[in-house]
Formats: C-alpha cells, structure tokens, sequence
C-alpha cells in the first residue's frame, strides 16, 4: 500500500462505509473528507466527521501505518493539534496529541474497493505509459486540462532554473541567454561541452569583440580547444594565431577546454559541434543584444529572422577543419531553429515574464510553442499511436512533461488522466 493511494481513496471515499468506527469502537460517520493540502502540514484540511454523536470540524492525517505519526514526530508538531481523525491502512500503535489527547483512527484495512488495488498495482508495474489499455476512454477534456497543466509546470521549472544561472551571473540577463543558447546548441549529444565553453568564455568577452566575426571564431574554437596542433588550411592557422593573441589579451590562458570533450561520432556533419560553434559565432556576431531582441519579437516570423544567419565563409566548404565538403551556405535548419525556440528563446521568455511580473511575457512564450510545429521524437510517437492529438510544440512539449514526470515516475494519482481512469475503475468496481 502506498500514502499517496490512501490519498486518493479517502478524497474520493473509495471504501465500504458500512459501520464505521474507530479503532476503539466507537461509530463513526465522515460528512466531509476535507480539501487536499498540498503544502505543509496535515494532508487534509477542514474535515467534517461525527464520532459518538459528536460533530468534530478541524484536519484529517493520513498513513500507511499509524506508527508513522510518531516517526514523523506529529507528537511535537503543534501544527498535528488541529487533527480530528488520523487515517490508516494498519492501525499499529495509539498516536496523540502534543496535550497528550489520543487521536481517533480509522482504519481503513479490509474496507478498501479490491479493483482500484488491483488497477494501481497494474499501473507502477507497468514499465511505459501505465493508463495506455484505456487511455482512449479518457474525455478529451481532461487530456486536455492534463497537458495545460503540466505545460505550466514545465515552464515554471524552466524558468526557476534559469533564475537560479541569472542570480549566478549577477543578474545579467544577456549573460544568462547566451549560456542558455550555447547550451541548446550542442543539440543534447554536445549540450554539456557547449555549456562548458559558454562559461569558460564569458559573453562580456565576447562583448568587447563586438561585430568582429574572425575575433569571436578564434575565441569559440580556441576556448574549445579545436584550434591544438597542426592545420593545412590557413584560415584555422590564422584563427590559432589570433586565438594565441586574444588569449593572453583577455587572461584566458590556461582555462581552455580539451578537444576531446566534444563528440563528433554518431554526428552527422551539418551536426559537428565545429559547424555548431560556427553558427553560434554568427549569431553573436549579427546581435549584439540576443536578449532584448528576443524579448522584443512579436512573431513566429520575427524570431526566424533572428536565426537566420551565414557563417564566415570558409564554411561554405567545410563541416571541420582541413576537410572540403560540399559547397553550399550551411544555415541553421528549421529543426533546429525551433529546437532552440522552444529550449531557449521560451523558457528565456517565460523566466523573465515571472521575474518582472509581466504576465504579457509569459504569454508571448506560450503564444510561441502553440505556433510552432509539433516535435516529432520516440516520446511523441509513443503518445500518437495512442490517439492523444499533438498539433504544436505546446502539445508535444506538454506531452514530453507528461511522460517523463508522471508515466515514468508512476505518478498516477496526481494525473487527471490516471485519476479518471481509477475513478472510473472504482465507480465499476462498487456497483458489482
């Protein structure tokens, strides 16, 4: 039996109410089960119950065993004073208050409906999406108000990230975007290294080279360290040269990555971190001012504008260094644009939105992922062979949220889907 199951049965008093009565006898009738706490304190607040003919109004706690009001030291706590009703699985040991009074207990061992036991345990032994054999029943509706709130919940996560890097960074938000930005140009596989260079590379450094496209390329690759060794072509031996000279100008001696940090196997070549890092080089070299001007777009067609940016021109032949490869300008891809739409320029948005009470803000960012396309990953898939309509990038980055903190962590209960699927289950299984 699990605390968070009994949650659930007793808000929704899924159990035999035939001659209740506590554990020393003396009969008890519930009138209102109380509202779900869900911060500090007793899970359950303001209940109404008759013990003995005796109207109680005050909090209900709930246990596995009721030993577990001792092991939490609810004896100490005046907060537990208020309980009228301590709820147990197994009735173990007596409980009481700090005054010492004893606290009723209904033990709730043989009166629990048998096929809302038998469903949950079906739903954490299940190793993907526990509800999927009746996901198709599920209202709309409620699919629906599911992935609006864990949209919310994802973005809130996201955003309570980024301030914690922005506090880091003395509340400097273009230095916090470009990490941002860095980061999600690794595109997962290369994400930490390119972190990694963001920080050994602060964006102020960047900053002083401003608009100087063959400044900013020596110090991203040679803070990267992919400027080491022996070169045939002159351009990377002219970036060598002018990374030698820019090092020691900025101190940034000594603080370089090793090469061998990025990952070039497994990588198609438009994806090699040096094609990346030459992207990146171009952005920053186009905008100055990354943060405001992504704070500062109205559009879907706006923020494509931002990405859309040419390499220098040794690129044009190149995915690395030394190595001639087809000839065309190697522009960021649609994919990847909206890749760091949604990873970067929305959390950014929404981050910045609670920060300064601008709600507006927040609904630029929201506005944003509903005007993107859908994501298509394994996640996705596994969601649309199960008939829930993924339309944008805020159904699939919902659907993301979904999976990977409540399908794969059994978090069932605190699912409106996995709740309606178990209600329903109750409801059947009482009327049998």
């Amino acid at each position: 039996m699990k605390e968070d199951l009994l949650h659930f049965i007793w808000q929704y008093q899924y159990f035999h109410k035939e001659g209740l009565q506590t554990t020393d006898g003396k009969p008890l009738h519930v009138l209102f089960q109380g509202h779900l706490n869900t911060d500090a304190g007793p899970d359950f607040l303001n209940g109404k119950v008759r013990i003995d003919d005796v109207e109680w109004i005050g909090n209900i706690e709930i246990h596995v065993n009721s030993s577990a009001w001792k092991d939490h030291h609810h004896e100490q706590d005046e907060a537990y004073n208020s309980v009228i009703l301590h709820v147990v699985f197994s009735n173990d040991d007596n409980v009481y208050r700090q005054d010492g009074t004893m606290v009723p207990v209904l033990e709730l061992k043989g009166r629990i409906f048998p096929e809302i036991i038998k469903k949950y345990r079906a739903f954490i032994q299940d190793e993907g999406i526990p509800c999927l054999s009746r996901f198709a029943e599920v209202p709309e509706m409620i699919k629906l108000s599911m992935l609006d709130s864990v949209l919310s919940e994802r973005l809130e996560r996201k955003s309570q990230k980024i301030i914690s890097e922005l506090e880091r960074n003395n509340n400097d938000w273009e230095e916090t975007c470009y990490q941002m930005l860095a980061s999600n140009f690794g595109f997962k596989l290369n994400n930490d290294p390119f972190l990694r260079l963001s920080k050994v590379l602060p964006y102020k450094i960047i900053n002083k080279c401003s608009g100087n496209h063959f400044q900013i390329e020596a110090l991203l690759f040679g803070m990267a360290g992919l400027l080491k060794g022996h070169f045939e072509d002159e351009y990377p031996r002219a970036l060598q040269k002018e990374f030698n000279y820019l090092s020691v100008k900025f101190s940034l001696h000594n603080k370089q990555m090793s090469g061998a940090e990025w990952k070039f196997l497994r990588v198609r070549p438009a994806g090699f971190p040096s094609m990346r890092i030459a992207q990146l080089a171009a952005l920053l070299v186009r905008h100055q001012k990354l943060f405001y001007k992504f704070v500062e777009s109205g559009s879907r067609k706006e923020l494509y504008s931002i990405f859309d940016i040419a390499t220098s021109p040794y690129w044009i032949n190149h995915y690395t260094f030394d190595v001639l490869s087809d000839t065309k300008q190697k522009k960021l891809g649609k994919t990847s644009i909206h890749n760091l739409i949604i990873n970067s320029v929305v959390p950014l948005l929404a981050a910045y939105g609670k920060q300064k009470d601008i709600p507006g803000l927040v609904d630029k960012a929201i506005e944003f992922l509903e005007a993107l396309p859908a994501e298509e990953n394994f996640i996705t898939q596994k969601w649309k062979k199960n008939t829930l309509k993924l339309k944008s990038a805020f159904d699939t980055q919902a659907s993301i949220e979904l999976y990977t903190n409540f399908c794969l962590k059994k978090q069932c209960l605190k699912c409106k889907i996995g709740v309606n699927i178990l209600k329903e289950t109750c409801i059947s299984g009482a009327s049998i």
